[in-house]
């Protein structure tokens, strides 16, 4: 897992600190904009993995849509390659 130390992490710590040193006021603020940061920043991490799985999900139903679109040109190729062939064996005369 990855380690961040960022803004959140600064604030928690100097918060804390403070706290420890009888700075109640600064210190409380501190731990509180540090602990919402935090909170921010795993919201926006879980949007943005969200967002990746939808576009891989449409890649893979745009993927899905163009093998169809191909079987089915494929089947129709072959059909009528089938039909060809029927007519010009199946025209002789009947002895």
């Amino acid at each position: 897992m990855n380690t961040d130390l960022g803004h959140p992490e600064v604030l928690v710590g100097s918060g804390a600190y403070l706290l420890a040193n009888n700075h109640f006021g600064l210190g409380l603020t501190l731990l509180i904009l540090g602990v919402m940061g935090g909170i921010f920043r795993a919201a926006l991490r879980v949007q943005k993995s969200q967002q990746e799985l939808e576009a891989q999900q449409k890649l893979l139903s745009e993927v899905n849509d163009a093998g169809e679109e191909i079987g089915s040109a494929i089947v129709t190729l072959l059909g009528a390659f089938g039909n060809e062939k029927k007519k010009k064996g199946g025209g002789g005369a009947i002895h």
